[in-house]
């Protein structure tokens, strides 16, 4: 951890990519599915790796934080929609 070589770099930088790829994946997902609770509940468990993949790579704690931040709001969104729901 304290000896972060360029294949860290590398890695974290892919991850996040494919973070934000998946998190556009799930912002359709949540327009067309019929049970927005799960997703905000896949939300959250991808929202709890992202802060722990923070914690290994504080060197990019703006970026993760951006990533951890846009998925707050798609989880606010999805339970807006299941209080919606529900009334």
């Amino acid at each position: 951890m304290g000896n972060c070589g360029l294949d860290d770099v590398i890695e974290i930088t892919d991850q996040l990519k494919i973070s934000w790829r998946r998190l556009r994946a799930w912002r359709w997902m949540l327009m067309v599915s019929t049970n927005p609770a799960e997703v905000g509940q896949i939300l959250h468990a991808e929202a709890r790796e992202l802060i722990n993949l923070g914690r290994h790579f504080p060197d990019h704690a703006r970026q993760i934080g951006k990533l951890i931040y846009a998925h707050h709001q798609l989880i606010k969104r999805a339970e807006s929609m299941v209080a919606t729901d529900a009334a």
